[in-house]
């Protein structure tokens, strides 16, 4: 039982996901001072046609002050977006799961 729960719960999460980016394209313009890890993870989902599946506890609200990650293949926006904050990535299909690392995990505590 305790599966099948489990199993709804990804397969409902991906749906709510996949639905929602297949809304009408609309033009965003973030200025470098509001540009923050959700925006251009929302930036990439547009871009690449992917779909990131995370905890909402994982914070994505911090101010993102790398380089302009929009003209990078999709591999290197990844590391360029992730690879110093503390969160994991793995791709599977066009799925990107994130989370957080141990190492981030025991420096705030």
């Amino acid at each position: 039982m305790k599966t099948y729960s489990y199993l709804f719960l990804i397969l409902t999460t991906l749906f709510v996901v996949s639905t929602s980016s297949k809304a009408a394209p609309t033009h965003i313009e973030i200025s470098n001072a509001k540009r923050t890890v959700l925006t251009e993870m929302q930036r990439l989902q547009k871009q690449h046609g992917i779909h990131f599946v995370y905890d909402s506890a994982l914070r994505l609200d911090m101010p993102y002050t790398g380089t302009d990650i929009s003209h990078l293949p999709i591999d290197k926006a990844l590391n360029a977006l992730f690879g110093h904050i503390g969160i994991e990535y793995k791709m599977h299909n066009r799925n990107v799961m994130l989370r957080q690392t141990t190492a981030s995990v025991q420096q705030t505590t």
